[in-house]
């Protein structure tokens, strides 16, 4: 046994540099073992590719950033035109915007740009997967007047203060960063001036930057009413809408998975539809049909169903 093995050894090292062959050695001296460790790494995923953005206050200040970015791909730079609320007014500058990508993890990559970084509270945001996300990234394609009528939508969104900044792109698209309750809201207004659908996009980014979005989404709604079929935002908190509406069976509830679903669903069946066959009652007892299709559960929660 220990004489082919000895051989084996002398011509791996008489091989020298020649990889290819020295791996098929090993692999015939190791056996399974060196297999399984191929396998292994073979079927290691690769790490996810982050697709990074912020902006600098100059073209130098972005190429120093950018020099400082070893670990980035597709590095990009766009001059661009920022709109924002600051000391009562809106106000505007122009800015860089530098996008890349990177398979660093989110938390390195915070670390680096922070660091090369000009501004003390910077934009570092990365697009996510996550649909139930706060904070949003939105593009509106450009408006038929160009860059001059996108000027005019970024300056009426950061004045409505719906969104935190607006940023004008050479070809008048436009880019947004808001919080999810306001996203209806925006979409309307761009709808208004011809924009069309908004294409959005849940992201993450540095906590002090989030912090600030959400303090200067102050217009952005925190309520829903859905009445037959359509959902609109409200400020009104649930005790001031019921007690604006005309008399009837109401029902409030919150929601999670960023507004997707209804906390204790068929809790709210329940009681609608409880509500709804008293109201029956007390005003005769109504048909039995009428009963049956609203008055319980069963033949409410397919109206329900439908409408919502």
């Amino acid at each position: 046994w220990a004489r082919p093995l000895l051989a084996r050894a002398c011509m791996l090292h008489r091989l020298g540099t020649r990889p290819v062959t020295r791996l098929l050695l090993l692999s015939s001296l190791r056996g399974s073992s060196v297999r399984g460790s191929l396998r292994t790494a073979m079927a290691m995923p690769s790490p996810p590719v982050l697709h990074v953005t912020t902006t600098e206050e100059s073209s130098s200040a972005a190429e120093r950033l950018c020099e400082a970015l070893g670990f980035a791909t597709q590095v990009t730079r766009e001059e661009i035109h920022s709109f924002y609320w600051w000391e009562g007014a809106v106000q505007s500058e122009p800015e860089v915007r530098v996008s890349f990508e990177t398979s660093e993890p989110f938390e390195s990559v915070l670390r680096a740009v922070e660091a090369a970084h000009s501004y003390d509270v910077p934009m570092i945001l990365a697009d996510t997967s996550d649909k139930g996300a706060a904070h949003w990234k939105g593009v509106i394609r450009p408006l038929d007047g160009g860059a001059k009528a996108g000027a005019a939508l970024a300056e009426r969104l950061a004045a409505s203060r719906l969104v935190a900044c607006a940023q004008v792109a050479p070809d008048g698209s436009i880019a947004v960063k808001t919080v999810a309750s306001a996203r209806l809201a925006v979409a309307r207004a761009a709808e208004e001036e011809g924009g069309g659908a908004v294409a959005w996009s849940p992201v993450t980014g540095n906590a002090a930057y989030l912090r600030w979005l959400e303090e200067e989404c102050v217009a952005a709604p925190r309520f829903v009413v859905a009445a037959d079929g359509h959902a609109a935002p409200s400020a009104q908190t649930a005790k001031d809408f019921l007690l604006s509406r005309p008399g009837g069976a109401y029902t409030t509830a919150r929601t999670s998975g960023g507004g997707r679903s209804v906390f204790e669903w068929e809790t709210h069946v329940e009681r609608t539809a409880a509500s709804v066959g008293s109201m029956l009652a007390a005003g005769g007892g109504g048909a039995a049909e009428l009963q049956a299709a609203l008055g319980t559960a069963a033949g409410f929660r397919p109206r329900l169903h439908a409408g919502g």
